[in-house]
């Protein structure tokens, strides 16, 4: 970054900044969590914006309250750094090393920001962090007790206070990240309790950033095994997500991922953890549909089930075990439809199960923070507990690729509260399905080896997300998920996202997803990298379409229509822009070059209609109008637009002719209202009220017509209808309404 812009952020002749900065800072008088999360905040977006002066003013009062020498003797030597900084950069002395120092600053200056808030959020705050480090102190005492544990319960507590030293730790000396790693490549170490780490690694960083614990994850991305190496994947996305402004201010963090980038399992890896992340926007209304759509309706077919159930009770056919009457009962209902909808998402990776599971996370059990990012292990002393055993059938939800972790716990811990026939058929169903999955699973790894870090990447997400939205002291974290869906607009995210044929994915994914706004910053991306591509065009178009923003999208497929002319679907929708953007002779140019090459489509046709009336050309468009009628005869919307265009061009009895064939099929209410028009325009004042008294009935409510009938007055108007006699009209139907 070039250093000469910084002094002009107002050094020089600042005073009366700096001190409203001062009596803005007099909060801190009055210290409290409130108040320390919003100077961090302060300041995390005055370095930022690289205005670092106001960064010491806030820092210093943060200082001021914590009253750490240390600390203060830092500060001292950041601020002095970059007056010197400053005044050699304003002299006009070169230095070559200017922007590496400023760089360093910077990211010194993030890490003190972030040393001084926790200090004051440890002394201050009632969030979950910050007091459980008042009651633990991290420490190493982990490495120990692995080392040492004698059974399966002193493992499990050591486990405990691993995640835990480690997620409440504070930022890693090289001492510390070396005994981690001493740690984690240790052969007591079990597979586990790995996991287990990358989790309280991510944790723990996430919190407070550090460089060494980034770098570590980094280092384990590579791991042989496919869990442990997924984990700390999606844990190096959550923290580029979340510190990408400082991650491209360390040069030896941007050289390891790039050479990363250069692998390909990597490459894959982050581009599946991505889009899991991003999957979890969809997850509430997956939810929501099970909820209001397939659950009520599986209610309500519920009686005639068991009716059939009570019927085929009295038959004695052993080797029907199952009635296609029943299927046909779920087929007829649209039942087997969404079911299949929602099978195929489950195999894409969206979480169907994440309500089913809400309710069952108030075990004490997810009273840890760890128990609810544990891999499951049926031998893990809270499912013996309640099994009574590590093996059997309970071990086969260790393999169950349909359940994440935490669920799998949920359904252990409420097993000793089923009856024996609920135990039985809640087992087997899942077992069921779970041997169908790995069925389909296998048959498909060989080909596609990347399913089982999918696999590995979607339980792990899916525990995340539980974590993040049902943690009883949820609020007290802030979730990363969804700052992870808004890292496609970040520097970084292109310099992980390198290769085209990732980016493309990941674009694909957002348009499949609906999610408009991400996909067209992809598109661009791709368009400019490919250049003249009519189907990234056309797709970038149709998100900016969505998004309504037709300017945009009309340039995209004039740019598709240069490099693919006369395709049908751009045509259309190149007019249907001009249309909404008020250009109804631009439209209908787009339409008749359409309607050369596809003379036959009805709506189409219909559109180049309503185009003309748009221009007031009444009779042209009555000419369409009946060309439609030819290919659908009687066709309401024909019907209804050729006497909209009579009425129009004072041609009041062929608008009444049509409006009468109209009304005679199933007509809305404007069709009505419009008849009334032309009868009482016609001087047909019988016809006229009778019509009003049907448009009135129409709408549904005195106000509804009201304001119909009001909007259509300037029309009246403009086809010889006198102001005061319109008046004296809504007068009489105001008075026969209350006469009925």
């Amino acid at each position: 970054m070039p250093i000469f812009p910084i002094f002009l952020e107002k050094i020089v002749n600042n005073e009366r900044k700096i001190v409203s900065l001062h009596s803005f800072c007099y909060l801190l008088s009055t210290m409290n969590e409130k108040n320390i999360t919003q100077q961090r905040a302060r300041i995390v977006a005055l370095l930022k914006q690289r205005h670092i002066v106001e960064a010491f003013v806030v820092l210093e009062q943060l200082l001021a309250e914590l009253g750490d020498w240390t600390l203060r003797e830092t500060f001292e030597q950041h601020r002095n750094t970059y007056r010197a900084l400053l005044q050699y950069a304003i002299n006009g002395i070169d230095d070559p090393q200017r922007n590496r120092i400023y760089n360093s600053l910077l990211l010194a200056l993030y890490s003190l920001t972030d040393a001084v808030a926790e200090a004051l959020l440890t002394r201050y705050s009632s969030r979950l962090p910050y007091a459980e480090k008042r009651r633990i102190v991290p420490s190493l005492a982990w490495l120990d007790g692995l080392k040492n544990a004698a059974d399966d319960a002193q493992y499990d507590a050591a486990e405990v206070q691993l995640f835990e030293s480690v997620w409440l730790s504070e930022c890693w000396s090289e001492q510390v990240a070396q005994s981690v790693a001493k740690g984690f490549a240790s052969e007591v170490m079990r597979h586990r309790t790995k996991c287990v780490l990358m989790s309280a690694v991510t944790l723990s960083a996430l919190r407070m950033y550090d460089a060494r614990k980034l770098t570590f994850l980094l280092q384990c991305v590579t791991h042989p095994e496919v869990e442990v190496r997924m984990r700390a994947v999606v844990g190096v996305l959550l923290l580029c997500a979340a510190y990408d402004d400082r991650i491209l201010l360390d040069d030896a963090l941007l050289a390891h991922i790039d050479a990363l980038c250069d692998n390909p399992q990597f490459v894959g890896d982050t581009k599946l953890a991505f889009l899991s992340l991003v999957r979890t926007t969809e997850t509430e209304s997956v939810a929501e549909r099970i909820r209001s759509e397939i659950i009520p309706d599986m209610m309500r077919l519920s009686p005639k089930i068991k009716s059939r159930l009570e019927n085929e009770a009295l038959r004695d056919d052993a080797a029907d075990d199952r009635n296609p009457d029943w299927q046909q009962l779920l087929d007829e209902a649209g039942i087997t439809d969404k079911l299949q909808e929602l099978n195929e998402l489950q195999m894409e990776g969206a979480d169907i199960y994440a309500a089913t599971f809400a309710n069952l996370k108030s075990f004490p059990f997810f009273g840890k923070v760890i128990n609810w990012l544990l891999p499951f292990d049926s031998a893990h002393g809270a499912v013996t507990a309640v099994t009574g055993t590590s093996s059997g059938l309970f071990a086969k939800l260790l393999s169950a690729p349909q359940l994440c972790d935490s669920d799998k716990y949920s359904f252990c811990l409420c097993w000793s509260m089923l009856p024996e026939t609920q135990r039985r058929m809640m087992l087997d169903g899942v077992v069921a399905e779970s041997e169908q999955m790995k069925e389909m699973l296998a048959e498909a790894t060989p080909i596609h080896p990347e399913l089982s870090a999918q696999s590995a990447t979607t339980r792990y997400v899916q525990n995340l997300y539980r974590f993040y939205t049902l943690h009883p002291h949820r609020a007290d974290f802030e979730n990363p998920l969804s700052a992870t869906v808004a890292f496609y607009a970040s520097p970084l995210f292109s310099r992980l996202f390198r290769q085209t044929v990732v980016c493309q994915q990941i674009a694909e994914f957002y348009f499949a997803k609906n999610l408009y706004a991400e996909a067209a910053i992809q598109f661009e991306t791709l368009v400019a990298a490919a250049g003249a591509d009519a189907a990234l065009l056309q797709k970038s178009g149709y998100c900016y379409q969505r998004l309504d923003m037709y300017d945009k999208a009309l340039a995209k497929y004039r740019l598709a229509d240069t490099c693919l002319p006369d395709n049908l679907w751009t045509l259309r929708r190149m007019a249907w822009c001009h249309r909404r953007l008020a250009q109804p002779a631009e439209a209908l140019a787009v339409y008749r070059r359409y309607d050369r090459l596809r003379p036959d489509d009805f709506n189409v046709i219909l559109q180049m209609g309503h185009c003309l009336v748009q221009l007031q050309r009444y009779k042209e468009a009555v000419e369409v109008y009946f060309r439609a009628d030819n290919l659908q005869p009687d066709a309401p919307a024909c019907l209804r637009a050729v006497a909209w265009c009579y009425l129009l061009d004072g041609q009041f009895d062929k608008s009444i002719y049509q409006y009468r064939k109209v009304t005679q099929q199933r007509p809305i209410a404007a069709d009505w209202l419009n008849l009334a028009h032309a009868c009482y325009l016609a001087d047909y004042s019988g016809e006229a009220v009778a019509a009003y008294a049907s448009a009135r009935k129409a709408y549904g409510s005195a106000e509804a017509f009201r304001v119909a009938f009001d909007n259509d007055r300037q029309t009246l108007e403009e086809l010889g209808a006198q102001a005061d006699k319109i008046a004296i009209l809504r007068e009489y139907l105001e008075l026969s309404a209350l006469d009925l």
